[in-house]
């Protein structure tokens, strides 16, 4: 199941932060031919903590900048798959294992970067949401 995040701002500005999907790292958006724009979860995190700046998720539930930072950065998955039919179902789509148990997409095409380490987020360009 697929959720997406808003970040408003206090001026009506709506800045979409990202998308998670069920077995995936997080869809980080980024853009990087906007240097005003966020482009590590370091320079979102300063928006999520920011006082004039609210997180929404599409169905319209406000989400605290915890909540939000967690829910990116504390990520897995534990279905009932084993970790051999885990990275048959990767390689299918075109993703590869991640941390935790999660697909990660590749670099490639609009997934411009991952997460150092073992971070569960992925840097995603505008064309992922379109």
């Amino acid at each position: 199941m697929k959720r997406r995040f808003f970040l408003h701002t206090k001026n009506g500005k709506k800045l979409l932060i990202g998308e998670s999907d069920l077995g995936w790292t997080f869809a980080l958006h980024v853009n990087p031919s906007d240097s005003t724009f966020p482009q590590t979860l370091g320079e979102w995190k300063e928006l999520f903590n920011d006082e004039t700046t609210s997180i929404f998720d599409q169905h319209g539930s406000e989400w605290s900048a915890e909540d939000m930072c967690s829910f990116i950065q504390d990520r897995a998955w534990y279905a009932q798959e084993s970790v051999r039919d885990h990275h048959v179902r990767a390689a299918k789509q075109k993703a590869q294992a991640g941390p935790n148990h999660l697909l990660r997409r590749r670099i490639r095409g609009t997934c411009v970067g991952h997460a150092k380490g073992l971070g569960t987020w992925d840097y995603v360009t505008t064309d992922f949401f379109n």
